[in-house]
């Protein structure tokens, strides 16, 4: 297409004039003796002028190098001082919890003792004793992790923080792990009980 020689407007085919710059093409030309040029195609809008255009080519950089990995820096376990006074304040209630305990399971104990000794002719208080003895029993079995638990945090400021807490989580574990124990065999007695109470019903029921 055809442009017009001074202000570069895009040109009908045959126009005399310019529409834009009003220009007689036909003095213009006699004037400057230049002919009129192709209309140049427009430059295409840069990347900076649309930052959404994609690149008419691929530019070629240098090949990209992965950074180097981070250097792994172990991470370091520090026992704060809120730590130690959390546990130096829970020290005392779990001792007089320990020394609670021992003193019930051993009236218990105690007790259990007493009605199989003298209640020997007196079926109804053999039940009576077997509970109590398991029930000491089974006290006893907790009371001994949390016993050692609390003996761990007194050694504290003899032994270091690091390996008495160490005994003090693995009692810890293992007192919550005995507790867990108790309540599923609980949970079976019961069921079990509910489940034999349920037939002893229906089994009554039917023999009417």
């Amino acid at each position: 297409m055809e442009a017009c020689p001074k202000c570069n407007f895009e040109l009908a085919p045959g126009a005399a004039e310019c529409p834009a710059c009003g220009v007689i093409l036909a003095k213009l030309k006699a004037a400057t003796g230049v002919h009129r040029p192709l209309h140049a195609v427009p430059p295409l809008p840069s990347v900076a002028s649309n930052p959404y255009a994609p690149p008419a080519a691929q530019i070629e950089g240098p090949p990209s190098v992965p950074p180097p990995p981070l250097a792994a820096v172990p991470a370091q376990d520090v026992i704060t001082r809120p730590t130690l006074e959390a546990l130096e304040t829970l020290r005392p209630w779990l001792r007089f919890l320990v020394v609670y305990g021992f003193v019930m399971l051993t009236i218990m104990l105690l007790a259990a003792l007493g009605l199989l000794v003298f209640g020997m002719g007196k079926a109804e208080t053999v039940p009576l004793a077997i509970f109590y003895f398991l029930y000491g029993v089974v006290g006893f079995s907790l009371l001994l992790p949390l016993h050692r638990s609390s003996a761990a945090l007194g050694r504290i400021p003899y032994l270091g923080a690091s390996s008495c807490l160490e005994t003090f989580a693995t009692e810890q574990s293992s007192f919550w792990r005995r507790s867990g124990l108790i309540c599923v065999v609980m949970l079976v007695l019961i069921g079990a009980g509910l489940v034999f109470g349920v037939l002893a019903g229906v089994f009554a029921a039917a023999g009417r």
